[in-house]
């Protein structure tokens, strides 16, 4: 697996939002970016999930479909961009998906109760809604 600092050829994409962690997130991946003549980033809104799937399907055809290079993902953004990864690899043919966990479980540092519930009626054109 390639490290993101590591020097050498890289074609990279990142899709993040506008809330502060997303700012930092942004400007993480601008920095990296600039070794990488083949990397961008792209600030999309986490919390549209009709306009990630869009998104992650544009540069799916883009790298897949045009370029016929193999498509990984990097989970490390919002459950909503999760969501839309698993809608994106049920649809397309994804080489890998890729998810960095913690050393450790910090308790304190993560919330606590349920927000509001938002339900998805996900399908293909051509095939039946559950």
């Amino acid at each position: 697996m390639k490290k993101l600092s590591d020097p050498g050829p890289f074609s990279g994409r990142s899709c993040l939002g506008d809330t502060p962690r997303a700012r930092v997130a942004t400007y993480a991946a601008e920095f990296i970016c600039q070794n990488y003549p083949n990397a961008s980033v792209t600030r999309i809104d986490s919390d549209d999930l009709l306009g990630l799937v869009e998104y992650l399907d544009d540069q799916y055809l883009d790298i897949y479909g045009s370029g016929g290079a193999n498509l990984e993902l990097g989970l490390t953004g919002s459950k909503m961009q999760a969501v839309a990864a698993a809608i994106l690899s049920s649809m397309r043919k994804v080489s890998q998906a890729w998810y960095l966990s913690p050393k450790r479980f910090d308790e304190k540092r993560f919330s606590s109760g349920v927000g509001p519930i938002r339900v998805f009626d996900i399908h293909t054109p051509g095939t039946p809604s559950f």
